[in-house]
């Protein structure tokens, strides 16, 4: 009688080691296919670049986009982000700002260190500027000022065919229309910036105001940037415009470019519009960068303090 006993426990103890074989199998099984999704040469791990690389952010977006276990897994397997110390610097400006309602609420999901240049006669432009300023995002002035050609930088513009004194009652009521504000920079402006007493003037009365100027860069002749330097403010300039085309269909190239200059210099700073292709590639860019040796900043990083004598 024992003997069957013997055999059943035997069978017993066979069908459970198939069982814990089994369900470590399963585990295996599945280690190995996320090991294969989630491998590190299919996402996006920090990058130390060197002179010559190129960080094609785009990538591993398009990647994603045909697999999408991997975009809703991805989080648990990037790594957290790099330290700031020694990363390059990114500075982005969008310009203006206030007349497209809609452009502005999507871009105010972007990081509070992207910049908005407000436009001064847009509606409500003080409301707007001062809740962007309480989220935490710096806020410009963008002057209109007059270009070469025909182009229309809109009302209470910089003309150089106005009397002085009306081209400074302009950018006084300008810098009226908002409570608060950290900067200006030049809507248009490419032939009163190339005038360097009308830019003289123009620094003088933001002298004083705890003012940083950005120069826009609309012309290779620009003096303002010089301007604002001999005046005392604090600096910037542009390095990068998103899109030159007004459309930002090169938004994306224009992206890498920055990162190109970063990679050299330390630092970019890149000046776009709230264009729906430009947001759609400022809100892919802005969502990878911190995996990267770049690092987004507010324009008040950047800003070159002058020293007093």
């Amino acid at each position: 009688m024992s003997q069957p006993k013997g055999k059943a426990k035997k069978a017993i103890g066979r069908a459970g080691h198939l069982r814990r074989l089994g369900i470590a199998g399963v585990i295996v099984a599945c280690a190995g296919l996320l090991a294969v999704l989630l491998w590190p040469s299919r996402v996006v791990e920090p990058v130390t670049l060197h002179v010559g690389q190129v960080l094609d952010y785009r990538q591993v977006a398009s990647e994603q986009e045909h697999r999408p276990l991997v975009a809703m897994l991805l989080p648990m397997a990037m790594p957290a982000a790099l330290p700031e110390d020694h990363r390059a610097r990114i500075a982005i400006v969008l310009d203006d700002m206030g007349p497209n309602r809609p452009a502005l609420a999507r871009a105010s999901r972007l990081p509070p260190a992207v910049s908005f240049a407000f436009l001064p006669y847009a509606r409500d432009a003080r409301g707007m500027a001062a809740a962007a300023r309480a989220a935490g995002r710096p806020v410009l002035l963008h002057m209109p000022m007059e270009p070469m050609g025909d182009a229309d930088p809109g009302p209470g513009e910089l003309l150089l065919s106005l009397d002085p004194a009306e081209r400074d009652h302009r950018l006084v009521a300008a810098l009226s229309a908002f409570d608060q504000l950290d900067g200006v920079n030049n809507h248009m402006g490419s032939r009163i910036t190339a005038d360097r007493p009308a830019m003289d003037a123009v620094m003088a009365r933001l002298k004083g105001r705890e003012l940083f100027f950005l120069d826009s860069r609309t012309t290779g002749a620009t003096t303002a940037a010089d301007a604002a330097r001999q005046a005392g403010l604090p600096t910037l300039s542009r390095d990068v415009f998103l899109d030159p085309d007004g459309t930002g269909e090169e938004a994306h190239d224009q992206l890498q470019r920055s990162l190109d200059i970063a990679d050299r210099t330390g630092q970019v700073i890149a000046i776009g519009h709230p264009h729906r292709l430009t947001l759609d590639a400022l809100e892919a860019f802005v969502a990878r960068l911190d995996r990267t040796r770049f690092r987004l900043v507010g324009l008040e990083e950047l800003v070159a303090r002058p020293t007093l004598e």
